[in-house]
């Protein structure tokens, strides 16, 4: 009889748990995306870029306003400060008990973060550019500290160019994973004048979502992972003043 009631148990206890992860089946979706950017000098070496990043993410929606100063140094090496604001942005944390259920809750979320970069832009025979840039990012609302290197190619051609960027993310303080993010951008630019500057691009994102502190305080022998994949097509327009 104990050994029934135990069995009963256990069972019970595991598809609670169960239940209560995320479902181990990867996301992928092809989603629409949009980025608006605004330029402003400063000076001749200080710069200002206000922009806003709408993007699907499989079943949310990303809003993200940031406001980033740049100031450059000589030999193409330039650093600075980048803030953001982020509106329904999912991290591994926000996997809770919502009104009794496991659900994430990231919808009305708001999120602040800063980054800190330095980047160095090295130039080839006047039609390509390679720009690498080293990033430190402080999400303040969840206290996560993220580095994240960035390299991008540029090839001119006339009135236009054509870029490829990759980034990934390393966490310091949260994910057991060694890159919890990384993207790839492909994208054709139009130099349409010296003020207007158009584009279309495409993006590949892959995030690995792993326990959240609320589900690890409950089921702390408990461990999941799995991917979530993004593929953004997307336009964009640059503004300078």
């Amino acid at each position: 009889m104990l050994a029934k009631i135990i069995i009963f148990v256990f069972i019970t206890i595991h598809c609670l748990t169960l239940a209560s992860a995320p479902n181990p089946v990867k996301e992928s979706e092809t989603s629409p995306s949009g980025t608006i950017r605004v330029f402003y000098p400063i000076t001749n070496d200080i710069k200002t870029e206000t922009s806003y990043l709408y993007e699907e993410q499989n079943d949310r929606q990303l809003h993200e306003f940031s406001f980033k100063i740049e100031e450059n140094l000589d030999n193409n090496i330039s650093y600075g400060l980048t803030n953001f604001l982020r509106f329904g942005e999912r991290n591994e944390n926000d996997w809770k008990l919502v009104s009794g259920q496991w659900n994430w809750d990231d919808e009305n979320s708001a999120e602040v973060s800063s980054a800190v970069f330095l980047s160095k832009k090295f130039i080839f025979k006047n039609i390509y550019h390679l720009d690498v840039m080293g990033e430190g990012i402080r999400n303040w609302s969840e206290n996560f500290f993220t580095i994240s290197p960035e390299i991008k190619l540029s090839y001119f051609i006339s009135s236009h160019n054509i870029f490829l960027k990759y980034k990934p993310y390393f966490p310091l303080n949260f994910s057991k994973e060694d890159i919890y993010k990384e993207s790839v951008s492909l994208g054709f630019l139009y130099n349409a004048s010296s003020r207007y500057k158009p584009s279309v691009f495409i993006k590949h994102t892959s995030l690995t979502w792993s326990e959240s502190e609320s589900f690890s305080g409950r089921f702390p022998d408990t461990s999941y992972a799995f991917k979530s994949e993004i593929i953004s097509i997307g336009f964009g327009l640059n503004i300078y003043f």
